[in-house]
């Protein structure tokens, strides 16, 4: 397999839950005059021929009495839901059909019972995966391509989300195309292809994800709170792994689909120009004869939901802003409590909005400011769960030398909720913001539609959205003061606060004297992660003596004792430091394990050697010895050196075990791992992932992609690679010329330059 570049990959080290909603198009609008630029812009120029600025008028003493909130609206319109059509199939898939005669067109969503909770805990990412690929990944009869081409020329979009609970593909299409694209629909649902290539590149962003998950702050205290509140140890805590995402294969995202992508766990809804019976009819005709069988979701997995009061640190090294949230578990949404609890919510945040406003206008503009305090952005949500408790949570951001002060600013305005009643007019503005947002979510009949399908699938009565109005309008100042005190005991609340505690002014313990550290450390990947058995090793020899006799046969390739390797690596331009450039490299081997590397870069020629325990290296600067990451990284080369990782099922203590369709995994006992993928079609090497080490941080997931095989001594050898790591393109490597055999001698490899 090709090398890594070993010193520029040394140089460059930097380089490497909620029901979903149905999409729709934003308006986009360009700024307009006197609106505010964004921070930073400066206005253009005048030119000479514009007129003179005008200045603006002087207000009068009527222009002072008037006020946004002299503006009269007229009452909010009732909740207004779609009347659907309703069946079931044989196959127990539940449809809703709703007319809708403005365009010629169907719109539809396909919920199905499943989701990240569903995940097994050694392999969270499991079912984000699947459900990417049922959409994205082809079907066993159509490449990925081939879908879009079809669904292109139907008029058909498709997208698919996935939540907790979850999993929804929504889709539009035209009228005169209903049955073809519905037919599309069922051929992606059931026959999905799930091509390990495919997977590898859905697991590219979860891999980044992973990477970057610390670093948004804000981001980082409300998910530690949502952990600490659901629990570590239930599915809304467990934390996505390198090593777990690893694990999953092929094999595993076909099992998930068929245990879950099936009929009887699927709700289909469709809206659009229609007669509802013959809808019906054309559903039963592309749908009714799908009659596969699953693993019925049952519930959904239960949360921990139990307060976890106390200080919670995640230190970070930013010592300019601290984020923090601060919460409690918030129950579920059919509680007597919820309306009056939502409705608390705003209020708080309407008071926050209002002390911004006044403090700003103060101080000229600056974030709150009280009492010498800052706090910012500060949000309360309640977040009632509907499949399991959810978490409340006030969520805020301050200047890092008042990080104490803001948190207990925040806790002192919630013992003010608490004490006493709210206004009549604070009262009605949340009550109104409340039914605005409960009818928003019934805006059109797209919406509508979902949401009537999601009150079913989590089991709550049709009429829900009906008794959540009355209560909205039914709850009073001594209910918003009532639940205050029953439910926001600051005594009982989660504290999260994400920032550096060498710039608290005052620190943490004055809050609470034990802070519970949160280790925000993300685990590196473990070696192998795949368990073998006697007939997993049996596959794995199998495949590798497959392309043993596709690269030529074992006895070709075992009778390579040396080969001469020039190549030349081109740096993808987004490669930090390096970028576009063109690297010449030079490499010898000598079987097993003595190796030489010299390559050029612009800053000057580097040449390292190794006979696979230690070496030296020698750069512009001087020279010395080979050790730390960059040995491990020469002898992570030198573990896949082409020739001889193909015949690993004879170097003694290596272990070739198949993981999934024409996929091994290779192991020896230093520890060294690595996979290669096979072409299923031709036998050959078609991918191999490694990890790569650094000096500093975690080690980089590492992709060879291999093509243009030619004819070596009757040895078929790749003379293209494309290496990505870290989910980015790393550089092409083209082989220039590869000699084998040449009759070379350790002692020269050994001799460095002067």
């Amino acid at each position: 397999m090709k090398r890594a570049l070993l010193l520029v990959a040394a140089a460059v080290a930097g380089f490497g839950q909620v029901p979903a909603t149905v999409p729709g198009m934003e308006q986009l609008k360009a700024p307009g005059r006197g609106e505010q630029r964004p921070a930073g812009k400066r206005a253009p120029a005048s030119r000479a021929s514009e007129s003179p600025a005008r200045s603006a008028p002087p207000k009068t003493a009527a222009d002072a009495a008037n006020s946004p909130r002299d503006l009269k609206f007229p009452p909010l319109h009732g909740l207004k839901p779609p009347t659907p059509v309703t069946v079931t199939l044989p196959n127990g898939l539940r449809v809703y059909l709703v007319e809708q005669h403005e365009l010629p067109v169907l719109g539809g969503v396909l919920m199905v019972r499943t989701g990240a909770a569903f995940d097994p805990p050694d392999r969270v990412g499991l079912a984000a995966l699947t459900g990417n690929l049922v959409r994205n990944g082809g079907t066993a009869s159509k490449s990925p391509e081939q879908v879009d081409r079809q669904l292109a020329a139907l008029g058909m979009s498709l997208d698919s989300t996935g939540g907790s609970t979850s999993s929804v593909l929504t889709f539009h299409t035209l009228r005169r195309t209903a049955e073809p694209s519905l037919a599309s629909l069922r051929e992606i649902l059931e026959r999905p292809a799930f091509e390990r290539d495919r997977l590898e590149l859905a697991k590219q962003p979860l891999r980044r994800a992973i990477t970057e998950q610390n670093d948004d702050s804000a981001a980082v205290a409300s998910r530690e709170l949502s952990r600490l509140i659901l629990g570590r140890d239930t599915p809304y805590g467990w934390p996505m792994t390198y090593t777990g995402l690893e694990r999953i294969t092929s094999a595993d995202v076909r099992s998930f689909h068929q245990k879950y992508f099936v009929p009887a766990n699927m709700m289909l809804g469709l809206w659009g120009d229609f007669d509802a019976q013959q809808m019906r009819a054309l559903v039963e005709k592309v749908f009714g004869d799908w009659n596969a069988t699953g693993q019925p979701a049952g519930d959904f997995p239960k949360a921990k939901a139990a307060p976890a009061p106390g200080v919670y640190l995640a230190e970070v090294k930013d010592p300019m802003v601290s984020y923090m949230a601060i919460g409690r578990p918030s129950g579920m949404v059919n509680q007597k409590d919820y309306p009056a609890l939502d409705v608390m919510a705003l209020i708080f945040n309407q008071v926050q909005s209002r002390i911004r406003q006044r403090a700003r206008s103060d101080v000229g503009g600056a974030a709150i400011s009280l009492i010498g305090v800052q706090v910012d952005d500060a949000k309360a949500t309640w977040g009632a769960g509907m499949d399991h408790t959810g978490v409340f949570r006030i969520t805020a951001k301050c200047r890092g030398a008042g990080t104490t002060e803001s948190v207990h600013a925040v806790l002192d305005d919630i013992d003010h909720l608490r004490a006493a009643e709210v206004s009549d007019e604070d009262l009605r503005t949340a009550k109104d913001a409340a039914m605005a947002a409960l009818l928003g979510k019934w805006d059109t009949t797209a919406e509508g539609v979902l949401q009537m399908m999601t009150l079913e699938y989590y089991g709550l009565p049709r009429d829900f959205a009906h008794q959540y109005e009355t209560g909205i309008q039914a709850v009073t100042k001594a209910d918003v003061m009532r639940v205050a005190r029953q439910y926001l005991d600051p005594a009982d609340m989660t504290i999260v606060v994400v920032g550096n505690p060498q710039v608290f002014g005052t620190p943490l313990e004055k809050l609470n004297p034990q802070i519970n550290r949160i280790d925000l450390t993300i685990p590196p990947p473990k070696a192998s992660v795949i368990e073998a058995t006697d007939v997993s090793l049996t596959e794995g020899k199998r495949l590798l003596a497959r392309a043993q006799e596709a690269a030529g046969g074992a006895g070709k390739l075992a009778s390579v004792k040396d080969y001469v390797l020039q190549t030349e690596y081109q740096l993808d331009p987004a490669v930090a430091s390096l970028g576009g450039s063109v690297v010449p490299q030079t490499d010898r081997w000598i079987s097993p394990t003595v190796f030489r590397q010299e390559l050029s870069l612009p800053t000057g020629r580097i040449t390292a050697y190794s006979d696979g325990v230690s070496g030296w290296i020698v750069t512009p600067q001087g020279w010395g010895a080979l050790a730390g990451a960059q040995l491990k990284q020469l002898q992570s080369d030198l573990f896949r050196s082409y020739f001889r990782f193909l015949l690993s099922d004879r170097v003694e203590g290596r272990t070739v075990n198949a993981v999934d369709q024409n996929l091994v995994e290779i192991t020896d006992p230093a520890g060294q791992t690595a996979r290669i993928e096979f072409d299923p079609r031709t036998g050959l090497p078609r991918r191999a992932t490694y990890e790569v080490r650094q000096a500093t941080g975690l080690p980089l997931f590492t992709e060879d992609v291999y093509s243009d095989f030619r004819d070596v001594n009757g040895i078929q050898y790749p003379f293209k690679t494309v290496i990505m790591q870290a989910g980015r393109k790393f550089a092409d490597v083209i082989v220039k010329d590869i000699k084998i055999n040449t009759g070379l001698r350790q002692v020269d490899l050994a001799t460095r330059p002067q």
